[in-house]
């Protein structure tokens, strides 16, 4: 049954996007990495910092009850750490749990959400935001990762 599959099963694509954002965190250096399109974008950077945050917020607070705080520290090496990290934490959580771990709620800042949701979140903004980062390497001359 769908119940009894594992989280791992339903999303073995995951470990392929941290990879790709480590690879992309590897081929950056301290000026390369605050590169952005025009003055009112954000940089490589922001975007990895936020990548990072929303991981933080709705994975290790919200799903593990957790505390984690706003991603202060932006050296490359620190964030390299940090997403290396939350790739193992993620992976711990895909092989113990199954499916209908989706379905769980509780009340996270003021309204009911599912861990499905916060899943979710986590998943669309790296992989939405790993485009991002991918196209401003590129016009800043990096190649970025394969897909």
């Amino acid at each position: 049954m769908c119940e009894d599959m594992d989280l791992k099963s339903m999303f073995p694509y995951w470990g392929e996007v941290f990879g790709t954002l480590e690879d992309a965190i590897q081929r950056l250096n301290e000026k390369t990495a605050d590169y952005r399109c025009s003055e009112k974008a954000r940089s490589i950077r922001e975007i990895l910092v936020h990548v990072i945050d929303v991981f933080n917020r709705d994975l290790v607070e919200f799903i593990l009850g957790g505390k984690s705080e706003k991603e202060t520290q932006k050296k490359l090496d620190r964030m390299l750490v940090t997403v290396q990290n939350q790739k193992r934490i993620l992976e711990d959580l895909l092989a113990h749990e199954t499916v209908d771990f989706m379905s769980k709620t509780r009340e996270f800042a003021g309204r009911p959400r599912t861990y499905g949701d916060a899943l979710w979140n986590v998943l669309t903004e790296q992989i939405h935001h790993r485009g991002q980062i991918f196209m401003l390497m590129s016009s800043a001359g990096i190649k970025p990762p394969e897909i």
